[in-house]
């Protein structure tokens, strides 16, 4: 574990672009947040995970429309969609929408869901392994594989973005990361 700390803290102390400083900040939580992933050994896992990932875009989305220099996808839509298709219900889950104010901290926060389609193309494997399609409770998971070009296009602009505060960015990311891993985490509970 030390080895993993000191490997942290000098990328922190060393890496002087936005996309390494918010990568070295939050690589524990990240790797917390892998070890959440789904096995989806069934459709039952799967449709948890569906519902763990309503919960948490729901939260986050809107925290994030009003970014002036990058849109989110909005996944939400698509999600509520392929749980649908599960029979499955909305689970409520204590994540609340955050708040992000300013350039720095939006995109410390888009960092984290931009970065998610990387992992969306191993899940969306998993998924069609089930059986499901991209008409049909992977929407979502399909529509986050599609633009191959996304994310490099998401590092271009923080390496280009101005004026901006690392440490704003790095906390926002934190943030982010630490309510997923409280939207993954969390038992299911039927809605009130």
């Amino acid at each position: 574990m030390d080895s993993i700390v000191a490997r942290v803290l000098e990328r922190i102390l060393y890496d002087t672009t936005l996309r390494g400083a918010l990568r070295a900040h939050t690589s524990l939580i990240h790797e917390k947040l892998d070890a959440l992933s789904p096995d989806f050994r069934d459709e039952e896992a799967y449709a948890r995970f569906v519902s763990h990932s309503l919960a948490f875009r729901s939260a986050m989305e809107p925290a994030l429309q009003e970014c002036d220099v990058w849109t989110p996808d909005l996944l939400a839509p698509d999600l509520a969609r392929d749980l649908d298709d599960l029979g499955a219900a909305p689970r409520e889950m204590s994540v609340k929408t955050p708040q992000f104010a300013g350039l720095s901290a939006q995109l410390g926060a888009l960092y984290v869901l931009e970065g998610s389609s990387l992992g969306a193309r191993v899940l969306y494997q998993r998924a069609l392994d089930l059986g499901m399609t991209p008409d049909f409770g992977a929407r979502a998971l399909f529509r986050q594989t599609q633009d191959k070009q996304r994310w490099k296009r998401f590092v271009a602009l923080l390496e280009h973005a101005p004026d901006i505060d690392f440490d704003d960015a790095r906390q926002a990311a934190l943030q982010v990361f630490e309510l997923a891993c409280t939207a993954y985490s969390e038992p299911d509970r039927e809605p009130a």
